[in-house]
């Protein structure tokens, strides 16, 4: 997670100068010139001297604190009841999203394929093959692929389509049932 700030003029309207300014910053981070590929001589740093002025003039590290307030008001959790989370962790509090939501928003039967997935990406170091799944669950190719379709939709994985062995889920571990 990364904080930033937002410069404003002396009219209250977004300081368009200092967006532009910061634009640059990300530009010089990218922008690689052609002598620099094609010379082995040449050690290219400028990159990293344009992100290092980036992060000292456009971000913020917010204190352990201030960090937790900020995601237990993103989750929607009340100030009153944030008692409640003091003994969590910023860090733990980015997965930490009312678990029992998230798991009534998936079947049995998707929750099942998710547990595939998770599993079959932990054993394999990849992700499975549309065909991996069809032959494990024992269902037709459309099947399969409709099941994929659905849980992108509802924001359980990601993938690249028409691309292999691209799926990924975007839910921690201990969201997903066990793999029956």
């Amino acid at each position: 997670m990364e904080y930033g700030y937002l410069d404003f003029d002396a009219t209250g309207r977004l300081d368009i100068d200092k967006q532009e300014n910061a634009a640059r910053f990300v530009n010089d981070m990218i922008d690689l010139k052609e002598e620099h590929l094609l010379s082995p001589k040449i050690v290219h740093a400028q990159d990293r001297f344009a992100q290092k002025r980036y992060l000292d003039k456009n971000r913020w590290t917010p204190t352990e604190d201030l960090e937790r307030t900020i995601m237990l008001t993103a989750w929607g959790i009340n100030l009153n009841d944030q008692k409640k989370g003091k003994d969590l962790k910023p860090k733990q509090l980015y997965s930490v999203s009312k678990r029992e939501d998230v798991k009534k928003k998936y079947t049995q039967q998707q929750g099942q394929y998710l547990a595939y997935i998770y599993y079959y990406t932990k054993i394999h170091g990849y992700a499975p093959a549309e065909a991996d799944m069809q032959r494990y669950f024992k269902v037709s190719p459309p099947s399969v692929h409709q099941m994929i379709l659905t849980l992108e939709k509802k924001g359980f994985i990601k993938r690249v389509p028409r691309q292999a062995r691209s799926i990924s889920l975007k839910i921690p571990r201990e969201l997903l049932p066990d793999l029956e």
